[in-house]
């Protein structure tokens, strides 16, 4: 009885191989994006292709192995393309190669040995024209441009990738005709899946930092190269952005998204160094003209005043002397009018102080008269009512034992009264009290 076939491993895998070939032909082209791309030692060149967009775990991936032997071919086709091409993470690519089983590690893979450039260059162009429509369409193209740029920006947020060519060619430039800006800089990814994200943070951080301007450089590179500023959301970052954002991305002939939105493009990243040192200069070369000119004003508006305050002091101590010689002149003509009139008037004063003295005199003498006759009728008046007199006439006082006059109302039976008379005083009892009109001893 015979068994089922038993494979080897080698067995299977050149048996799904020869599957492949023979289902897929001899070249067969995948599109797709590249990721995890490595150059080894030995010249061969390794890398992932997955849909373009997606990431994560679970997404479906192909490895793929360029030879170093198959990689003339390629850097042909690519050379041929004008050098705007070139292979890296994040690249959509469309290559040709043979699928196969890679025995050491039973891996599914492509064995790369052509690309299509103009696959690369047409995806890349059509989404550079989707992307600038779609902002054109939302006004965001001159949305940046439309802010002013102080003249002098003092505070300025480079970003780029820290320590490249074009981080050293910015510093070198900036850093040889003006030293009084204060540069932040901010690293970031420049190229590569990741940049698009790494510029936006970078972006942001600068915004954070109050800065003046914002300047966005790279080194020039192949098209591909600058693909991460071709990006929708960060054009969209860069459109709106408070702070004028000014861009050196590349060569002069290089024009991405981002340039196009950006306050103002430069052809290189010395090119916008230079524009800053040239908008420091000019401004420093104005403030030396402004001294210059003021200092001059100066000095001719003070000899100006210098000969004005001379003259002015002169006609002034003219006018001072004859205003002095007239009132010297006029003060001598009214003392001597004062004194006459004052003498003439000392004369008048005693005269009336003389008459008024001697009629002062005869008022006072009669007032004395006067008042000495009525103080004699005052002393006959009190002489003719003193009490002693009404007590020889027969009158009393009567008082209660507590001092005050005593009245028929004010007594009662069993009192004491105290009654004065002219020779003595007399206490007596109250034996009955009658408030009849007809009591009074006078009727």
């Amino acid at each position: 009885m015979t068994g089922p076939t038993t494979w080897t491993v080698a067995g299977i895998t050149g048996a799904v191989s020869t599957l492949l070939a023979q289902h897929f032909g001899s070249t067969v082209w995948i599109e797709g994006e590249i990721t995890n791309l490595k150059r080894a030692p030995n010249g061969h060149v390794y890398f992932s292709l997955v849909e373009p967009g997606s990431q994560g775990p679970g997404t479906p991936s192909l490895s793929v192995s360029l030879l170093k032997w198959n990689r003339e071919q390629v850097n042909t086709r690519l050379t041929r393309a004008g050098g705007a091409f070139r292979m890296s993470d994040g690249v959509r690519v469309r290559i040709g190669g043979q699928l196969e089983v890679y025995g050491a590690r039973s891996l599914l893979q492509l064995r790369m040995v052509d690309i299509d450039p103009e696959f690369t260059l047409g995806a890349m162009a059509s989404d550079y024209a989707r992307v600038l429509s779609v902002l054109e369409t939302e006004g965001l193209l001159d949305l940046n441009r439309q802010l002013g740029v102080a003249p002098v920006p003092l505070r300025v947020a480079v970003i780029t990738s820290l320590d490249s060519a074009a981080h050293a060619d910015f510093i070198t430039e900036l850093g040889r005709t003006w030293a009084g800006v204060e540069l932040v800089q901010i690293d970031s990814r420049v190229q590569g899946r990741d940049a698009p994200e790494s510029l936006r943070t970078a972006l942001g951080l600068a915004i954070e930092r109050a800065v003046d301007l914002i300047a966005i450089v790279r080194g020039g590179g192949a098209r591909t190269d600058l693909a991460a500023f071709d990006d929708e959301f960060l054009a969209r970052a860069i459109a709106t952005s408070p702070v004028p954002v000014w861009c050196g991305l590349g060569h002069e002939t290089d024009n991405t998204v981002a340039d196009r939105v950006c306050n103002l493009r430069f052809k290189t990243p010395t090119a916008v160094a230079a524009a800053l040192t040239e908008r420091y200069q000019s401004t420093l070369e104005l403030l030396a003209d402004a001294e210059l000119f003021i200092r001059e004003s100066s000095v001719a508006r003070l000899h100006h005043a210098e000969e004005l305050v001379a003259r002015i002091s002169s006609d002034l101590l003219l006018a001072v002397e004859r205003s002095l010689n007239t009132s010297s002149q006029t003060l001598e003509s009214v003392a001597a009018t004062v004194y006459q009139q004052a003498g003439e008037l000392c004369g008048n004063a005693e005269l009336q102080v003389a008459t008024l003295d001697r009629e002062l005199a005869l008022l006072a003498v009669a007032a004395l008269d006067r008042e000495a006759e009525r103080l004699r009728s005052f002393e006959a008046m009190i002489e003719a009512n003193d009490p002693r007199h009404l007590f020889d006439r027969g009158w009393t006082m009567t008082r209660t034992s507590t001092g005050a006059v005593a009245s028929a109302g004010s007594v009662q039976p069993g009192d004491e009264l105290v009654t004065t008379l002219a020779d003595g005083v007399v206490r007596s009892a109250v034996t009955n009290v009658d408030h009849s009109p007809g009591a009074s001893p006078l009727h």
